[in-house]
């Protein structure tokens, strides 16, 4: 609607042909067919997740480049430095106790690697008050929180904080580690960067929603469970990887700069 709001008020005018034309061609090209759903599903399908430092990036560096190239733009690869690489190789976790099964997880950004067993207890949605409610059960045991279903994103944010604000009375706590309920259903999975990235030293997973579920509901009922999680990733010192940077020059203003910006990398799977 405001599109059209904007076209209406500048047809009114005499003498602003011009300006009505660029709007109508703007228009077309907003509401018009756009590559979108066939670039996202190039990246998705073809190339997959896009972890800084991986194959995959590296191929959607050269996928973006040439996607300007074609379209007319003029268009570089900037090279910058990363301080550290983490690539997660593999990430399992077995339940055991008065219910055993093997849960789909994957592993947040910069997990310590290798093998941990341990209690595995209620913490609640991690709230301080559900850390306090615990106390020394706490202690030395991997935590399970309870999320809020992700729809918007508001919601994808209030986790960021929440996650954050949990790992903070986690860590004051003495946990072995955080199990994260995913906030998607479906057994759908994610990864996002923990507080300390480079220095955490406390492991953290994402429990696809309804296994999380599952556990919640075996310990709410009383039964004693524990879980080994086993973290396996590609761990190295700073390296060079690449932006790509497309430029379009104007005619009216062309010393004046506007940037535009979007992640080419990626902390997700697909």
């Amino acid at each position: 609607m405001r599109i059209l709001y904007i076209l209406l008020l500048c047809l009114s005018f005499n003498g602003m042909q011009a300006q009505s034309d660029d709007i109508a061609l703007l228009t077309a090209a907003l509401l018009g067919e756009t590559p979108l759903e066939e670039d996202l599903q190039e990246l998705c399908d073809q190339i997959g997740g896009r972890e800084t430092g991986s194959p995959a990036n590296s191929a959607s560096v050269e996928w973006g480049l040439k996607k300007f190239q074609e379209a007319g733009l003029k268009a570089w690869k900037q090279p910058f430095v990363m301080p550290s690489l983490w690539l997660e190789k593999s990430t399992t976790a077995g339940i055991k106790g008065d219910i055993e099964f093997k849960p789909q997880v994957v592993s947040k950004f910069y997990n310590p690697t290798g093998l941990v067993t341990a209690p595995l207890v209620d913490g609640g949605m991690g709230t301080q008050e559900d850390f306090a409610r615990l106390g020394s059960r706490a202690r030395n045991a991997f935590v399970i929180i309870e999320t809020d279903l992700c729809l918007d994103i508001h919601g994808l944010f209030t986790e960021y904080t929440n996650a954050s604000n949990t790992e903070d009375y986690a860590r004051a706590a003495g946990v072995a580690g955080i199990v994260f309920m995913s906030s998607r259903p479906n057994g759908l999975l994610y990864r996002f960067v923990t507080k300390k990235m480079m220095g955490n030293d406390l492991v953290q997973i994402v429990m696809a929603r309804e296994h999380a579920q599952r556990c919640l509901r075996s310990i709410r009922a009383g039964h004693q469970l524990s879980i080994g999680v086993n973290i396996d990733a590609a761990i190295g010192g700073h390296y060079t990887t690449d932006n790509v940077i497309a430029e379009i020059t104007g005619s009216t203003f062309p010393e004046e700069v506007i940037i535009i910006g979007s992640h080419l990398d990626s902390w997700a799977l697909g």
